[in-house]
C-alpha cells in the first residue's frame, strides 16, 4: 500500500514525468495494481490512458485499449512507419499513460 501511495502521488501528483515499470510473477496483483492507480487517477477527474500490447491484456485494464488503437502504431512497421500519437497527446491533458 505505500508503495502504491508514494507512485500514485509522485507518478501523477506533480506532473514531472515519472516512469516505472511494475514486474513481478504470474498472480502476484499487477493488473490490480494498474487498475487502482488507473482508477484513483481518474476519481481526481484527470485523464489517464490504459494501453497495451494485446487485445486480451487490454481488456484486463478499466477502460484499456490496444496501443496500436490508442496511438495509431502501425501493425506492419516499415523504416517510414511513424505513429498518430504526437507530443500534444503525451503531454497535454493526459495525467498517466500506462502502457
Amino acid at each position: 500500500k505505500q508503495w502504491y501511495q508514494r507512485r500514485v502521488a509522485i507518478t501523477a501528483g506533480d506532473g514531472s514525468g515519472q516512469c516505472f515499470a511494475l514486474q513481478a510473477s504470474g498472480g502476484t496483483g499487477k493488473t490490480y495494481t494498474l487498475n487502482l492507480i488507473l482508477d484513483t487517477v481518474r476519481s481526481r477527474g484527470d485523464i489517464a490512458l490504459a494501453t497495451a500490447m494485446s487485445g486480451i491484456a487490454g481488456t484486463l485494464l478499466h477502460n484499456g485499449r490496444t496501443l496500436h488503437s490508442t496511438c495509431g502504431v502501425p501493425i506492419n512497421i516499415t523504416e517510414d512507419s511513424t505513429c498518430g500519437f504526437s507530443k500534444r497527446d503525451a503531454t497535454g491533458e493526459h495525467q498517466m499513460i500506462i502502457f
